[in-house]
């Protein structure tokens, strides 16, 4: 199948997350950054907010998407946008002011803050709950995705740098930075981790 232009009117998209068959929400580029709603039917978008964050998602049995709107930069929520009204809700405030998270099918939110995984369950939660702490792998968590059945969850993790110096290197010099890609076992609500080495997904680099 051949690749189709589907905004020949819109520059600058760097993320996306799909609504229906003819709707979208995307992440488009500038000062500040969007979030906009297109109809593929019309060609027409609209500008929701600004000063957004670029993880974009569908809210699992919801008529909605979730995005994060900036307030500084500590500060953050996750709102979610209805995808027929395109009225805008906040929800909860981003953990640590973070922006990657995902959804679990069952309708948890999952994000993450160093090494650390926490979640929040709109119908139980009235906060963040660390569910796991991955300080063993020596990452910085940066991308976290749920698989489509929920029983995987995957993430891209920066390693730390070394505060030892390498042999032959000038003193103070640290490792280099590497992305580890690695895959969990998702038990929802409790969620349970396992280390693996497969590599399960290639996340863009930002």
């Amino acid at each position: 199948m051949d690749a189709e232009v589907l905004f020949r009117n819109l520059d600058g998209v760097g993320y996306h997350a799909w609504g229906s068959e003819t709707t979208l929400l995307l992440y488009v580029f500038g000062e500040p950054p969007t979030v906009r709603i297109v109809d593929l039917t019309t060609g027409e978008s609209e500008v929701i907010a600004g000063g957004v964050g670029r993880s974009l998602n569908k809210i699992p049995n919801r008529n909605a998407w979730s995005f994060v709107e900036r307030v500084s930069a500590d500060e953050a929520w996750i709102s979610e946008i209805n995808i027929g009204t395109h009225e805008v809700r906040r929800l909860i405030s981003a953990v640590g002011g973070s922006e990657f998270h995902a959804w679990t099918p069952e309708g948890v939110l999952l994000m993450a803050l160093g090494s650390r995984i926490y979640q929040w369950d709109p119908e139980m939660d009235r906060d963040w709950l660390r569910v796991a702490d991955l300080a063993d792998m020596e990452i910085t968590v940066s991308r976290i995705a749920v698989s489509p059945d929920g029983s995987m969850i995957a993430i891209v993790g920066i390693r730390y740098p070394s505060s030892s110096p390498r042999s032959g290197s000038k003193r103070g010099s640290s490792k280099r930075i590497r992305r580890e890609h690695r895959k969990f076992r998702n038990k929802s609500p409790a969620i349970h981790f396992e280390r693996s080495n497969d590599r399960v997904c290639d996340f863009p680099r930002p």
